[in-house]
C-alpha cells in the first residue's frame, strides 16, 4: 500500500549534468499539484467571468464576496492592522491546502508504467516535501515582511529578545515551529488515507462514505489551521502594531 504520492511514478529521466548522473521522477505529488492548480486557476477563471460593479449582483458573485470578506477579516483579526499583501499569501495558501485536500475525497484510480500497478490518487498534500515547500513560504514570509516593516536590525533585535543568550534557543524555536507546522498538515492527510485504505479492507462498502465525509471536514479544517498558523508565525515577525496602525485598523473597522 502507498502511503505518500511520491512512491507512485509515471516516469523516470536519467540525465548528466555538471559531470554527475541525475535521475528524475515524475510521480503522483507533481502530476497531483499541476492538476491542483489547473483546477484553482479554472476555478478562479469561471468564478470570476462575470463579475459585475454596482449593487445589482448575482447570488454566485455574492457568495464569493462573502468568502473573501470573511477570509480578510479572519486575517486582520489576527494582524490588528491593514493587510495589503500579506492577504493574498494566507488566502492563496488556504486555497491551495483546500483543494489539494478535497482532491483526494473520491479516490480515483491511477496506472504507473514503472510499476505496472494500478494505485489510488494521494493528493499532494499527503507528500512531505510539498509540506516542506509550503512551509518554505510561510518561514520566507516572515523575514520578508518582518524586515519590509521593521529593518534589518530591527528584525534580527527579535532573536535575542529579551537577553542574548537567548539566540540559539529563539533560532530553535524558529526552526521547529516550520517543520512542526509542515509534519501537522503532512500527518493528518497521510493518516487519513490509512484509515479509508484499511476500512476499504474491513468494511469496503458503507464505511469508506463516512470516511470520506469525515475528510471533507477535515480537508477544510487542515486548510483553515495551516493558513492560521502560518499567519500567525509571519504576525509574530512583524512585531506589535504601532500606534498609527491601530488607529487605522479601528477607523476601518468603524466604517465596515
Amino acid at each position: 500500500m502507498n502511503l505518500s504520492p511520491d512512491q507512485i511514478i509515471f516516469w523516470i529521466k536519467h540525465f548528466s549534468l555538471f559531470g554527475r548522473e541525475w535521475t528524475f521522477n515524475l510521480n503522483m505529488t507533481i502530476v497531483g499539484t499541476w492538476l491542483v492548480m489547473l483546477l484553482i486557476f479554472i476555478g478562479a477563471r469561471l468564478a470570476t467571468k462575470n463579475l459585475k460593479d454596482g449593487l445589482k449582483i448575482n447570488r454566485w458573485q455574492n457568495f464569493l464576496e462573502t468568502i473573501v470578506s470573511w477570509l480578510k477579516g479572519e486575517v486582520e483579526n489576527v494582524l490588528q492592522r491593514k493587510s495589503k499583501f500579506i492577504f493574498p499569501i494566507i488566502a492563496s495558501l488556504f486555497i491551495f491546502v483546500l483543494v489539494s485536500n478535497l482532491s483526494g475525497i473520491i479516490p480515483l484510480p491511477f496506472y504507473s508504467p514503472i510499476t505496472g500497478e494500478w494505485a489510488v490518487y494521494i493528493p499532494p498534500t499527503g507528500s512531505f516535501s510539498t509540506t516542506i515547500a509550503l512551509t518554505l513560504v510561510v518561514m520566507l514570509a516572515v523575514p520578508a515582511f518582518g524586515i519590509a516593516r521593521n529593518g534589518v536590525i530591527g528584525y534580527l533585535k527579535r532573536y535575542i529578545e529579551p537577553q542574548l543568550i537567548m539566540l540559539p534557543f529563539n533560532i530553535i524555536g524558529e526552526v521547529s515551529g516550520g517543520a512542526s507546522l509542515a509534519i501537522r498538515l503532512y500527518g493528518n492527510v497521510m493518516s487519513g488515507t490509512v484509515i479509508v485504505a484499511i476500512l476499504l479492507i474491513l468494511a469496503p462498502i458503507f464505511m469508506p462514505v463516512v470516511m470520506q465525509l469525515f475528510g471533507l471536514l477535515t480537508g477544510v479544517i487542515q486548510a483553515y489551521i495551516f493558513a492560521t498558523l502560518g499567519l500567525v508565525y509571519i504576525v509574530a515577525g512583524l512585531g506589535d502594531p504601532s500606534l498609527k496602525e491601530k488607529k487605522e485598523w479601528e477607523s476601518l473597522k468603524e466604517t465596515s
